[in-house]
């Protein structure tokens, strides 16, 4: 018998040592000493991230119920599906799910025995500090990164998540995909986010503490749980039956705390929990071809602290509703409705089969649930940003009557009207876009004023702005062509870094664009952006994403002096910036790169210009003219090193090693 069976089956006689306690190799000083099974891992399905943790060993794996119950927390695992163990990389299907009768846990058992690769580093999996009772020291690692460890403190505590066994088990919303929660060396639960990086994104704690379940863990893998000792004599019963205690018995100090299903008959011997399997129906959504005619968007039901999380596809372009999960749709915007209800803005729906929805209790095709026209995102000022606090925080996303769903945050100077960067989350989802849709024109969005940028960008305008900083019109002509050479309203947040086609259209703001040089545009940034999308797909990691703009680009004058290029003009606004960056930033690992680019087809560049070592060599995966100057010269640059130059890239990008 695995150290790990063994603890599952041994429950401590002491309410505070009620847990699961590793025998063999507790939790050292950094985490690393749990056994060869006991790892807590992340369920996916297909490439489609489930936020419950699960820990897996030999055939079974034990989890939170609520990824097989069909709400809006997670995607479904159905019986004969293949589920995905991130850790060691295996796909292992699913032949029988046990379910809890109350309790949030459920037992899969494998097809096959999963196997582990390496004991060697901490098999957590999670995005953010988790607690147990206030004061208790508490670890928990992200991910499989072994090298540090986060340590709780009691403000993190929050009761609202805390479940019901003898540790008071509570966690903080931070925590955004799976953790495993151990305090003073003992495992003590399993948390499940909603994933994809969602702010605050707690939604289960399976306390392991609690002795039902550890009850029901044995009696689902097959495992007779060990007699427990025999307790001293009791003193000889009356002869007449006492009445039933009015309140619950205060459990034993001295033999193990046992619970029987509420509605087992009263006997001395104990009933384990019974056990039912979910409904195995489903809806599934192509995000690709499936999605009606002028589509809403697609968010999770509850907002937490106001913000709404997308309802993002797996790998595959869908999105697999569990039978009963619900969805959000909003049909956002001035004047929008829903198509089959013309009075309202917003509903949910819930997954009865297939495309089969229930709205308002009549079952509807999916295909009718859409707007009247397209879901219309909207930006909004949210306090400041930038190292000083000296530049604009605009939100853009979607609002809804219980909150705001973010999809991109802008740093931007107010002041010079620069868009100093953009931010967003990028996951394997992407391989789902949808393609073809209409461009929109860009938007002003109220944040210009005294002046339409849309204008400034006009060819016309550009030649005439341009020869007049370099004192000379014909230098207007001689740099502003009508193909490749012009500036265009380069995205910093790339339409094709999103999904769904209203998603595509948020990133039509001026806010989220800078004046860029089309052949480095459409060449070099354009295949950066293509691989960085394409290398998150194949690896399968969710990455932040920060595009940013730095310097300002020059051209020689009439009397060959470098001058600084402004669409704006004199009136130094929309600056052409010198660099365009892009920083990869994977917080689980703590891993990143910063790859940048010279915006400026007519600068021969110099070794000044370069201001990192360059680390191209190590990214095979772009497929780009790295030094072609009229392409756009590139270079690639540790990030700890890029913010030496460029000290705008926000605080919380902590970076400690290469990606």
């Amino acid at each position: 018998m695995s150290p790990l069976l063994h603890s599952l089956m041994h429950v401590q006689s002491a309410r505070a040592q009620d847990t699961f306690r590793f025998e063999s190799s507790p939790l050292g000083d950094k985490g690393s000493g749990l056994d060869a099974h006991s790892y807590s891992l992340e369920v996916r399905r297909g490439f489609g991230t489930l936020g419950p943790a699960a820990l897996v060993y030999d055939e079974y794996a034990i989890c939170s119920a609520s990824i097989l119950r069909g709400n809006y927390k997670s995607l479904s695992v159905r019986i004969g599906s293949p589920i995905f163990f991130n850790l060691f990389g295996q796909s292992v299907p699913v032949t029988d799910v046990l379910v809890h009768p109350v309790a949030d846990v459920a037992v899969l058992v494998l097809k096959n025995p999963v196997t582990y690769k390496s004991s060697s580093s901490i098999p957590v999996l999670g995005g953010g500090p988790a607690s147990a009772a206030p004061g208790t020291r508490v670890q928990v690692s992200s991910w499989n990164f072994a090298s540090l460890l986060q340590e709780a403190d009691e403000w993190l505590v929050q009761p609202r998540y805390c479940g019901s066994g003898p540790g008071s088990l509570c966690a903080t919303g931070a925590a955004d995909s799976a953790a495993l929660i151990a305090a003073d060396g003992q495992l003590i639960g399993l948390v499940g986010g909603k994933g994809n990086r969602v702010q605050d994104g707690l939604e289960s704690v399976v306390d392991l503490t609690e002795p039902s379940v550890q009850k029901f863990i044995a009696v689902a893998t097959n495992r007779v749980a060990p007699t427990p000792p025999t307790p001293p004599t009791p003193p000889t019963p009356p002869t007449t039956p006492a009445p039933p205690p009015t309140t619950p018995p205060t459990p034993s100090t001295e033999t193990p705390a046992t619970e029987a299903p509420t509605t087992a008959p009263s006997s001395s011997t104990e009933v384990p929990p019974s056990t039912k399997r979910p409904s195995t129906k489903t809806c599934s959504i192509s995000t690709k071809n499936g999605m009606p005619n002028k589509e809403p968007v697609l968010l999770r039901e509850n907002a937490v602290n106001g913000a709404l999380a997308f309802r993002d596809p797996d790998q595959d372009g869908s999105i697999e509703l569990a039978a009963g999960e619900r969805v959000l749709l909003v049909c956002s915007g001035s004047g929008n409705s829903l198509v089959v209800d013309k009075t309202q803005q917003e509903a949910v729906v819930e997954c009865v089969e297939d495309t089969t929805f229930l709205f308002k209790g009549q079952q509807v095709e999916w295909s009718k649930l859409g707007c009247k026209s397209l879901a219309a995102s909207s930006a909004r000022r949210r306090g400041k940003c930038g190292n000083a606090g000296e530049f604009s925080r605009i939100e853009i996303g979607f609002e809804a009557a219980d909150g705001f769903a973010v999809q991109i945050e802008n740093c931007f100077n107010s002041v010079t009207f620069d868009a100093v960067y953009s931010r967003m989350n990028m996951t394997p989802a992407i391989t789902g876009h949808e393609s073809g849709g209409k461009r929109p024109q860009f938007d002003p969005a109220g944040f210009y004023e005294g002046f339409n940028p849309n204008t400034l960008y006009t060819n016309k305008v550009q030649k005439k702005t341009v020869g007049e900083l370099l004192g000379d019109p014909s230098l207007g002509d001689k740099y502003i062509k009508t193909s490749w050479y012009f500036l265009a309203r380069g995205h910093l947040s790339a339409k094709a870094d999103y999904i769904l086609d209203a998603q595509q259209h948020a990133t039509f703001y001026y806010i989220n664009a800078a004046p860029q040089w089309q052949s480095f545009n459409g060449k070099n940034w354009e295949n950066l952006e293509d691989s960085v999308r394409k290398w998150v797909i194949d690896s399968g990691r969710s990455v932040q994403v920060v595009t940013g703009i730095w310097g300002t680009a020059t051209l020689p004058n009439k009397d060959g002096q470098e001058t600084e290029l402004y669409l704006g003009g004199s009136k130094k606004n929309l600056r052409v910036p010198k660099y365009y960056w892009k920083v990869v930033y994977d917080p689980a690992t703590k891993e990143g790169a910063a790859f940048v680019g010279m915006n400026n087809p007519y600068h021969v560049t110099t070794e000044e210009d370069v201001f990192c070592k360059d680390e191209c060599a190590r990214y095979s995966w772009i497929s780009w003219s790295q030094k072609d100057q009229d392409k756009g010269y590139s270079f690639c640059c540790d990030v700890n090193e890029f913010k030496k130059t460029v000290t705008i890239l926000p605080n919380d990008i902590d970076v400690q090693t290469l990606l």
